[in-house]
């Protein structure tokens, strides 16, 4: 899987016979791999290949800021390699000239970046400024840049409840705690990855030392303690953990400043600046704001004895990771 970064760099390779969709793709879930097969499997009867476009950051993180994002560009695009699910990918960074871009320029750039075969799209996909752009827009411009243009089929879950298969259901699923329902739809399970970052070191203090790192999303689709699975950098081997995802409101005011906060169970050693991978399995309790230190001490503790009576590493041996997780209502 290539992967291109600018009109300009993407043109360079001079594709020929793409077929192409758009989107954010959040969560690679199976309504985009369905979308993404249905390319291939056309790309490969017309000798084509085929090329998903995505924006980076994802536009509601612009103008809305209030919708958190499931997967960062990173999971994407592991995802994306991992299920070998397309040719090649095109990150447009999303900032004001993008944005202000109108679609038929859009449409344009796309066309002379590249020999385009057909662009395949949802019936209420929009695209370029204020969302002007429409499969009404594309079909209209077919015959100037002499390419096909077709609609994607709605996907729907498996369940008696026939949802529509979206990121906006998985967030729900997220909000929810429901964490089964929601993997069951991903690429890959529901994860935190990123660095960890020196902290205020009061777990240390609390006989409970734990590992820091950022959300590394502007928000977070996940708020609370966590039973989950870590894994430290490239190493395979899982840990059980028990995480705080949030801003530790017992001991700061700043609502800006998540962070996910895991004790590690039978581990030591320094995580400083490793890159840890943080699976959340199964929601334990609300974020609190406690009246002391020492009513805070005795949750930390009980929220340690609760994961521990899990065995979640014993659970893993005999289920496996996808009936690890757990829906809570």
């Amino acid at each position: 899987m290539r992967v291109f970064h600018s009109f300009t760099e993407i043109a360079a390779a001079k594709l020929q016979q793409v077929y192409l969709t758009i989107g954010n793709f959040d969560g690679v879930h199976l309504g985009h791999q369905a979308i993404l097969a249905e390319l291939d499997r056309r790309a490969a009867a017309g000798n084509g290949q085929t090329l998903l476009v995505l924006f980076e950051p994802q536009p509601l993180e612009v103008f809305a800021n209030s919708v958190p994002r499931i997967f960062t560009l990173e999971d994407k695009l592991q995802a994306l390699s991992q299920h070998q699910l397309v040719d090649n990918v095109l990150v447009l960074d999303f900032n004001q000239e993008l944005a202000n871009t109108q679609a038929q320029d859009f449409v344009a750039k796309i066309c002379q970046s590249m020999q385009v075969h057909t662009i395949f799209i949802g019936d209420d996909f929009h695209f370029g400024k204020n969302r002007q752009g429409s499969f009404k827009l594309l079909e209209q411009l077919a015959p100037q840049y002499n390419y096909q243009v077709d609609l994607i089929d709605t996907i729907k879950t498996s369940d008696a409840s026939e949802q529509r298969v979206s990121s906006t259901l998985i967030r729900l699923f997220l909000k929810e705690n429901k964490l089964a329902s929601a993997n069951k739809l991903l690429a890959q399970p529901f994860a935190f990855v990123g660095k960890v970052e020196a902290g205020m070191q009061l777990a240390r203090k609390l006989n409970s030392p734990t590992a820091n790192m950022p959300i590394n999303r502007k928000l977070s689709p996940l708020h609370g303690v966590y039973a989950c699975l870590v894994q430290i950098e490239q190493d395979p081997t899982y840990y059980a953990g028990v995480s705080n995802i949030g801003f530790k409101p017992t001991v700061t005011d700043d609502q800006a400043h998540w962070v996910v906060e895991t004790y590690i169970y039978n581990f030591s050693g320094d995580l400083y600046g490793k890159k840890l991978k943080v699976i959340p399995v199964e929601f334990v309790r609300p974020e609190l704001k406690f009246a002391s230190i020492d009513e805070l001490k005795e949750y930390i503790e009980a929220d340690k004895q609760y994961v521990e009576n899990l065995n979640l590493l014993e659970q893993l041996k005999t289920k496996g990771l996808a009936q690890l997780f757990v829906d809570k209502n």
